[in-house]
């Protein structure tokens, strides 16, 4: 048994950097796998999987990076974000915004859709037990960081189920003191456009201004958001529960 380095790939303007400061061997320790978790192709913003077909798989494979695709599955097949929304059940694993002060609700996609089908893939190559993790924070996003410790259980917590293996995050975009802006500079050093923000294009999380583009220039993907939100409030009116909504 031994140990893997495994970036978590999310398709934005960070995780574009490291995949290429990687290939051009400025990685204090490069990674053996990047892994991009898979939301669902109704899901994710198009233009993240438009840049990343486009763009990222190509140079990955000039560069000779291993990247890898992973997604959740429900009953065998393939689930997507969308898909578990309109699921009949009480599951709604986005933060949508609560009504009165706007404040976002619990938000479990993450963990679903990405952080576990990341823990999942190297708990079944049964090759490691051990496991690095990095991710895509820039320095003028260090508060998102979390602690660099071992751990064996999800959410750190000894209550939590067991990973299968021994896992610790780094950040190397913060150990090399990079900012977005130098993110994005390392990205244009080597010939490729800038990266779209890497979210579901339902995001509760995208500002005012995001809404506002989509509804001027995808107006396809605001009316969807506009049906996620119904059928989230549908379900949640089945419960008796308050309305809640994409948007603050």
């Amino acid at each position: 048994m031994t140990q893997v380095r495994v970036f978590s790939f999310g398709g934005g303007v960070q995780s574009t950097a490291v995949l290429v400061l990687q290939a051009l061997g400025r990685l204090p320790l490069p990674y053996d796998v990047f892994i991009f978790a898979d939301v669902g192709q109704d899901s994710e913003n198009p233009d993240t999987i438009e840049y990343l077909n486009q763009h990222i798989r190509p140079y990955a494979v000039r560069a000779g990076i291993n990247l890898i695709d992973v997604q959740k599955t429900y009953k065998k097949q393939p689930d997507t974000l969308v898909s578990e929304l309109y699921r009949d059940n009480r599951s709604i694993s986005i933060p949508a915004r609560m009504g009165g002060n706007g404040a976002p609700g619990n938000r479990q996609c993450t963990t679903d859709f990405k952080i576990r089908q990341i823990d999942k893939w190297i708990r079944d190559s049964k090759l490691y037990d051990k496991a690095v993790v990095g991710l895509g924070i820039s320095l003028d996003e260090f508060s998102r960081m979390r602690d660099t410790n071992w751990h064996e259980h999800e959410g750190l917590s000894e209550k939590g189920r067991k990973l299968g293996f021994k896992k610790k995050r780094e950040y190397p975009l913060i150990d090399m003191r990079l900012s977005r802006q130098d993110c994005l500079n390392v990205v244009w050093e080597v010939g490729l456009p800038p990266p779209p923000k890497s979210s579901c294009f339902f995001c509760p999380f995208h500002s005012p201004n995001t809404w506002i583009e989509m509804k001027r220039k995808r107006p396809d993907l605001f009316e969807k958001s506009c049906q996620i939100e119904e059928q989230i409030n549908k379900k949640r009116g089945t419960t008796g529960r308050d309305s809640v909504y994409l948007h603050k």
